[in-house]
This record gives C-alpha cells, structure tokens and sequence, in this order.
C-alpha cells in the first residue's frame, strides 16, 4: 500500500516536446497541461520561423518555448535544454523536424525519445534511414506498428482522426502516468486559464545559460600556434593518395606551426610526396565509417590532446554525427569541403546535403573551396564558414617565370596538354569529341595529351582508337605530382576541361593552378566556377564550350604566344595562393577565433 502510494506522488519526467509546424500545436498544448497538472515540468523546442509570435505565446503558459533555427551550434543548444536531462522527448510527427539528427543531437541528455508519426509505413522508414534510441511509437499504419515490434521496438496504433484526448491517453500509457492520478477537469477551459495564470511568460529562460549563435567572435586573436593541437581527419580519400595534394600541402604548412597529427584510412601506396615528417595514424576502415573504426578514431582524437579536430570532406558530416551522438566531440570541430558533391543520383546528393547540414550543428566552423559550391550544394547552410581556396605548395617566385621563359614560340604544330582526373564523373568524352571537333575546324596540326587516372580511363582510349585519333590523342597516365610543373611546360596550351553540370561548374579548378604554375595560357570551359576563379585573382582565360570556339582558341597566336604580362598575372596569384600564405591568412586565424570560444557544454557531458 505504501509503494503504491508513494509511486503515485511521484512526479513525472521533465518533458520537451518536439514540433516545427503549427498542425499539431492544439495536440502539444493539451499533452503539455495534462503532464504540467501532474507535476512535469515542460519545455517545447520548435523550429522558430514556422510559428508567429501570438503561436510562440499559446504554448509558454505550459513551459518554455526555445526557439531552434539553423544557425545555432548543437553544443549551445544542449546547454539551453540541460533540464530535460534524463527526462522524456515526445516528438510530434516524425517528420516534423529531421527526426534522425535530432534523437542523435539530443543523445547526451540521455532522453527516452517517443514519436508520434501521421507517417505511413514507407515515410517513417525514409525518416528514420540509421538507427536511432526510440522508446515507442504511436503510429497510425498498423503495417509500421508490427514492423516496429518485430525490431523490438514499443508500438501502438491510434487512428490518424483520433480525438486529441485519445493520442494523450496513448502518451499516458506510455509514460506510465496512471489515469486516476490526472483530475478530471484537465481539459476544461478553467484549468487552462488556472495554468496561464500561475505560468511563466513568453519564452522565461528560468536562470538558463544565455543561447548563442555559435558563431567566430569578431574581435581578432592571435594563436599560440605552435601549442595548438590539431588532428586532420581524412574523411575524402587515404592521405597520399592522388588528388589529395591539398590535404597534403595543407598539413605540411600546419606542421610547421602547429602540433600536429594525421588520421586516415591508410597511408596510399601512391604517395604524393615524402611525408615520412608528418605524424600520421591509420585507421583501417575509416573512410567506411566502420563503428570500431569511429571508436578508435575517437580515442585518438582524444589521446592526443585535440584542440582542432579539421576534418577533410563530405563524409566528415557522417562521422561527427555519429561521433557526437556517441561521445563528448573532443575541442572544436572543423569542416573543410576540397571539392562539389560529385554524384549523378538525385537521392545521393540529398543524402549528403542532408548529412553535411545535419552536422553544422555539431561544428564550430566550415571551410569551404569555393563560394559557388557553398551556394548551390548547401543553400540553407548557416553556420560559420569561410573560403579556403585550393593552393599549392611550390616556391612560385622563380618557377613560373623560367618554366615559361624556356618555351619557344608557337610553331605551325600546337601540343595541347589536359591534367586531371578521369573519372567516369567528369564526363571526358565530351573533351574528346570538342577537341577533334576544334582540330577538324582550323589548318594547324593539334594533339592532347591526357595526363591522369580514374574509373574512365580504359574506356577513353577504346573510344579514341574506335575514331582512329591515336595520332593526336595520348593517354600518358599518372605523372609524379613533383614533377608535374616541368612536365607540364614542354606544352602550349593547357586545357582546364570540368563538366559544366552544376557542382563541377561552380567549382575552381585545381588543374588551372598546375598551369599556371608553369606558364601556360589556358582554355578553360566557359563555367561560372572559371570565371570567378580568373576574375578573382585577375588571370587571363580564354573560355570555349564547344569545338567552334575551342578552335577559335587553337588559331589565336597572339593568346597561345609567351606573355610577360601573363607571367606576372600567375606570379601574383599563386603567391596568394599558395598553402603558407592561405594557412597564415585564413587557417590560423579561425583556430585562434575558436580557441577564444568557451567550451559550452560542461554540465551535459561531465561522465558521459
């Protein structure tokens, strides 16, 4: 008798409930005064800009409502919300808010989630696309309900045009609030009224730690660089491998200033250069996302003292969230994007999306190679970021001027030269078909040297031998990256191809930097990512995007013969980007404006 009454004074778990459009908000207000007359406490996290003020102040006399936009750092957040610790999320609508990044971003409060989904069995599955802690579902598909329970998982179906009061007895159910214990009166007009009146106001933070953006101060900072730890994860390729010179140019600058470690999947066979400087640590199945590998990332991250962890690529968004719903992320947190998203699949490209933005809220600040990248790959990204460019990491003051210096003049016979990456993704058949086109269209005798590897490279050749254009098509294959300037500068022109597809489009392109590096005029496709590129670092580019103007480009003497005003051109921009220089103005400078930022998160993740 005395446990059974002591188990009815006591009070249920503080409680947030989670919603972002205003559908459910009659629902969330009736659920909010039931478990408020029975002594819980509750909070409501909304997604701000779908609810007007006067909605904002129907739900306060319940509990505090704490605004969510995109802007916020998760870490703040969490803080904002520590009171709900160990207590009960209810989420209204399984779709109302991204329900998989929010059960992850709220995992360090160690909630019992519970999820209220108008989803039929096909959408809560698309919500739900990693496992996630979920106490139980009120779902209304009783094909989702039997799924659930075959998984384990507590499920009950409720009609989809249930009464308000029939889902709430369902939430009572669940969260084990016995029915005699709620007066009968909890839905009448008084008790609403009797609750307003003894309620906070709109939005009382109730001595909680002020929310902040979670973005760089402004004030400038200088950093005791070489104190700095700093941990590179290579989340886009293994370290050395090719196509990863910037990671490569980016860590020798930064160990030259900083303590520094490198996490990769492996160290490539095909290394890049000498790198037997660098503290580097494999960890095998990394780029997999393997769990054991996470962990031991993690561990090394954390061993080491990590002040920066500067993650490398598109799958870091992937890694921090799993990683953050698993452990206390270890210092601040960057994300550096080196490239677009390079996919052909619709759903792929909004998976990433959806990672990367997901992820922002778990980071203190995002690099990114170009702003057109950032505008058309992550349009609704808010948090900070700033532009790294893609460098180089070659002493440019006498380089580029005696690679050029040593060329001859044009002749009659033009070598053209194209450097990169042949994956199937870059759609080289096209280049192909311009540049026999363009040499079909002009009297002087042309040939292209095509040097690189990838996924298209076997297919190329068959195509160039099927046209019978080996004589004036050569596939070179991979070239030492050292050595690729002076190989380069026995060319006449260099050929800066991308797919003018969106995402290759927007992007600059690293070959027009190895061409610049030795002298070369360039034709470069005619994309938006080219000619923000040129303009600017105000290089001179002569742009085609067919075979008329691609030959237009082959018969100008005057573009393709030397030009000291060119040389200058390329001397003045490589000096700006070279890895020293953007590792001084741009990197540095971040990790200093991060160091300055308190560590927000104390009290949520002590023990965790």
């Amino acid at each position: 008798m005395t446990s059974s009454s002591n188990q009815h004074k006591a009070k249920v778990l503080p409680t947030l409930i989670v919603l972002s459009s205003t559908e459910f908000i009659e629902l969330a207000v009736g659920l909010a005064s039931v478990l408020r007359i029975r002594g819980s406490r509750c909070g409501f996290l909304i997604e701000s800009k779908n609810f007007s003020r006067d909605e904002k102040i129907k739900l306060a006399p319940f509990g505090p409502v704490l605004p969510y936009s995109k802007g916020i750092h998760i870490a703040n957040l969490l803080n904002y919300l520590s009171f709900f610790k160990d207590g009960i999320s209810i989420f209204l609508d399984a779709g109302s808010l991204d329900l998989t990044h929010w059960l992850c971003a709220l995992h360090p409060l160690r909630l019992k989630n519970i999820v209220y989904s108008t989803f039929n069995f096909e959408g809560i599955f698309e919500t739900l696309y990693h496992p996630v802690s979920i106490s139980a579902f009120i779902l209304n598909d009783e094909n989702a309900v039997s799924h659930m329970k075959s998984m384990g998982k507590p499920a009950t179906v409720v009609s989809r045009h249930a009464a308000h009061e029939k889902i709430i007895m369902k939430f009572l159910e669940i969260i084990k609030v016995e029915l005699s214990d709620i007066p009968t009166k909890e839905f009448s007009h008084e008790t609403s009224l009797m609750i307003r009146r003894e309620s906070l106001f709109y939005e009382d933070r109730s001595g909680l730690p002020a929310l902040s953006t979670g973005s760089c101060p402004t004030p400038q900072h200088s950093l005791d660089s070489h104190q700095t730890k700093v941990t590179i994860v290579c989340m886009n390729a293994p370290f050395g491998s090719p196509g990863t010179m910037g990671t490569y140019g980016l860590a020798t600058q930064l160990h030259k200033v900083c303590d520094l470690q490198i996490l990769t999947d492996r160290i490539s066979s095909n290394v890049v250069y000498e790198n037997a400087h660098l503290r580097t640590v494999e960890v095998p199945n990394l780029l997999k996302l393997n769990s054991n590998a996470i962990t031991e990332a993690y561990e090394h991250i954390k061993e080491f003292g990590t002040e920066i962890s500067h993650m490398i690529g598109h799958k870091s968004a992937k890694f921090i969230s799993a990683l953050g719903c698993q452990k206390n992320l270890v210092g601040k947190v960057v994300v550096d994007i080196r490239s677009p998203i390079v996919t052909t699949n619709r759903n792929e490209l909004e998976r990433i999306r959806r990672q990367v933005e997901n992820s922002q809220y778990y980071i203190n600040h995002l690099f990114c190679h170009s702003a057109g990248t950032m505008e058309l790959d992550f349009p609704t990204l808010e948090v900070s970021h700033s532009i790294l460019p893609p460098g180089h990491m070659r002493d440019i003051d006498s380089l580029t001027l005696k690679l050029a210096k040593s060329r001859r003049t044009v002749s009659s016979a033009l070598s053209t030269v194209f450097v990169g990456s042949l994956a199937e993704s870059r759609n080289l058949l096209q280049l192909l078909n311009d540049f026999l086109d363009a040499r079909s269209r002009t009297d002087t005798t042309v040939t292209m040297d095509i040097i690189g590897g990838g996924n298209s490279a076997a297919e190329l050749q068959e195509y160039v031998n099927s046209v019978g254009a080996q004589d004036c098509i050569r596939f070179i294959g991979q070239v030492n990256s050292e050595s690729i300037p002076e190989t380069l500068s026995k060319y006449d022109l260099g050929i800066a191809f991308v797919p003018d597809n969106g995402h290759f489009g927007v992007a600059p392109s690293l070959k027009t930097i190895d061409y610049m590096q030795a002298g070369l005029p360039i034709a470069a496709t005619a994309t938006l990512g080219h000619r923000d590129f040129a303009q600017e670092y105000k290089i001179h580019i002569s742009y085609f995007s067919d075979g008329q103007s691609l030959a237009d480009i082959f018969s100008d003497k005057r573009f393709l013969a030397y030009s000291e005003s060119r040389i200058n051109e390329y001397i003045e921009a490589l000096e700006k980007l070279s890895y020293s220089k953007l590792v001084q103005d741009i990197v540095l400078p971040t990790y200093a404006k991060l160091k300055s930022e308190k560590m927000p998160l104390t009290t949520i993740t002590e023990g965790l």
